[in-house]
């Protein structure tokens, strides 16, 4: 049994104990033998009439989650990261190596009070991927199966503008900081890169299921074969290729944003393109 395997094995068990009246459901990715990275979505219920939100529920639930962590830490002698938004990772991560001096485990951690909360916060996309491609750690299939059943998938311009309000926010940050010290300046390329090369990803991946209807958020090299086969934009495969191809090689700032300036235009471009073929093909 790997490490992450045992940390998510010793969590769901305390947050069994602890919750079990307002657990729900708990569910992982299946990536569990990757080095740093540990992902954990919990939803929890049955909030009262006089606690709707189920704040009281969810306040016990992180006070033992915080105990469990640090448990956790002193028996594997390992350093546990909570990300609550994914924006910021890479800021996060290095603020905290920094102060440790070792690599630390990533802990992807959301949790929703209640069902209702799930539903409201996350895009409809979201939500089936979590519901169809991540493993159930505690609770019903049935409620995994009704949710899915219920979804309305949200048309593909809504669903790309996460994406796109990423892609703006971290060329804004890297663009106004380009000039700070050295291990800033590291910090930015490696928030700046992944960032890229995720709503590349994304944004082929959206468009892919446009064509073909509902397929797993995949590796980025079986994204690019699905893309050429289904004859997506080949400025926009290339650009993800070319960012896939960057991370193994030493870039600079000017590169990046180069870049992401020419990315933030072949998506516009692109998406104006579908969209406007979507409304040609209603008429």
């Amino acid at each position: 049994m790997s490490l992450n395997e045992l940390i998510l094995k010793e969590i769901v068990k305390k947050i069994r104990l602890a919750v079990s009246d307002h657990l729900l459901l708990v569910l992982t990715t299946d990536h569990l033998n990757s080095s740093h990275d540990v992902d954990l979505f919990i939803i929890l219920n049955n909030s009262p009439p006089d606690d709707p939100y189920n704040m009281r529920a969810y306040f016990k639930l992180v006070e033992v989650l915080k105990q469990t962590v640090s448990e956790i830490e002193k028996k594997y002698n390992v350093h546990i990261v909570d990300f609550s938004t994914f924006r910021i990772e890479e800021y996060h991560v290095n603020l905290f190596e920094s102060f440790f001096n070792q690599k630390v485990r990533r802990l992807h951690l959301m949790i929703y009070p209640t069902l209702r909360q799930f539903l409201l916060w996350e895009n409809p996309s979201i939500i089936l991927s979590i519901c169809t491609y991540y493993s159930l750690l505690y609770g019903d299939e049935s409620i995994i199966n009704k949710i899915k059943e219920n979804i309305e998938p949200s048309p593909l311009e809504e669903r790309i503008q996460p994406l796109i309000s990423l892609l703006f926010e971290t060329y804004r940050n890297i663009k106004i900081k380009k000039t700070v010290s050295s291990q800033v300046y590291k910090v930015l390329l490696a928030e700046g890169i992944k960032k890229l090369e995720y709503c590349l990803k994304f944004t082929i991946w959206e468009i892919l299921r446009e064509i073909l209807g509902n397929i797993p958020p995949t590796k980025l090299d079986d994204i690019v074969q699905l893309a050429k086969k289904n004859r997506i934009d080949e400025k926009l495969i290339n650009l993800l290729q070319k960012v896939k191809h960057m991370k193994t090689v030493v870039f600079s700032m000017s590169d990046l944003i180069v870049l992401y300036e020419k990315a933030m235009f072949v998506i516009e471009d692109t998406i104006c393109k579908l969209l406007e073929k979507q409304k040609g093909e209603k008429k």
